[in-house]
């Protein structure tokens, strides 16, 4: 699977984020939520920050 194109017109942002990242999906929220609480990196398949 490509994230960047998943050949699908007008689908959200969230689109097979789970599906790509996995398991690894909740810590890389972690991780975002300390560098990225704002959330300014959104643009590409975002992962959501968690806290």
């Amino acid at each position: 699977m490509f994230l960047n194109f998943t050949g699908r017109a007008g689908e959200p942002l969230q689109a097979n984020v789970d599906s790509a990242f996995g398991r690894n999906l909740a810590r890389l929220g972690r991780i975002k939520a300390t560098y990225d609480r704002d959330n300014l990196f959104q643009l590409n398949n975002n992962i959501l920050p968690q806290g």
